[in-house]
């Protein structure tokens, strides 16, 4: 697992409060401060509003499978043990949605779209967690 650790951006001043939050079981997104529209990533505007001003707020961590696929083709050589693997879109209470997997080995096939969803916060080095989630 420390091989998907790799795989990520180093931490910066964009990712670092997601990070950070993952680590302490939040999860943490920015918020745009003019019209409060949730987006995946720091940047400078607001893609829903081009507002340039935004703050970091914890999210509830609950939501809905809105979309699935598996992945059978090898992307990247650390998830080559992993093919074929499931990636879920979630659709956050908070209305943001976000890519992720879910845990512990559930087949995300088997888990129908609409399922109540939460996260579940995965260390997988000392200084990366991920987000994944499981049936509520």
């Amino acid at each position: 697992m420390a091989d998907i650790a790799a795989l990520l951006p180093p931490a910066d001043e964009t990712n670092r409060p997601y990070r950070e939050a993952l680590k302490d079981g939040r999860l943490c997104l920015p918020r745009c401060d003019a019209c409060g529209e949730f987006r995946l990533r720091a940047s400078r505007y607001c893609p829903s509003c081009g507002g340039t001003s935004s703050r970091w707020e914890e999210l509830s961590g609950s939501g809905r499978l809105w979309g699935r696929c598996v992945f059978h083709q090898v992307y990247f050589e650390a998830f080559r043990d992993r093919v074929p693997y499931g990636v879920v879109i979630v659709e956050l209470e908070e209305g943001v949605r976000v890519f992720s997997n879910l845990a512990d080995g559930i087949d995300t096939m088997q888990v129908p779209i609409g399922t109540a969803l939460a996260a579940v916060y995965e260390p997988v080095s000392d200084e990366v967690t991920l987000l994944r989630f499981r049936p509520a």
